[in-house]
């Protein structure tokens, strides 16, 4: 029997392309023009789930300082490619940060929903800290 193949390892090849990156491209305007108008005035960002750091590279050419996690290797493999900016390889459910270390915390895709509804009710507290 094959050895399982972790989630989202083969798509890291063709993310890009399925319009991934356009999606982030043109949501971040409407988040920071969204933030601004509840005056928001941090610079560190953390995109969770970040796939192949399209996201993280915007926020960051908007002069933020922008961080991805993500799971797969091979999508931070593909993020490298894009941007030198920080990335970790991390489960958002359980990351290892200090009290306040981000003043924004983004997830731009789908990836909350993969998760059980209990575990949905509890993540976000861990990240409001």
């Amino acid at each position: 029997m094959p050895a399982e193949v972790p989630p989202y390892s083969r798509y890291a090849a063709v993310y890009d392309r399925s319009g991934q990156t356009e999606f982030s491209v043109r949501a971040w305007p409407y988040v920071r023009k969204t933030i601004e108008k509840l005056e928001w005035s941090g610079e560190k960002v953390l995109d969770l789930a970040c796939g192949t750091g399209a996201a993280v590279d915007v926020m960051a050419r908007d002069g933020l300082r922008a961080w991805g996690a993500d799971l797969s290797r091979e999508m931070l493999l593909a993020a490298r490619l894009r941007t030198q900016r920080g990335l970790a390889r991390a489960d958002f459910r359980a990351l290892p940060l200090a009290d306040r270390a981000f003043d924004l915390v983004t997830s731009f895709y789908d990836s909350v929903n993969y998760l059980p509804t209990t575990e949905r009710r509890c993540w976000p507290r861990h990240l409001s800290r």
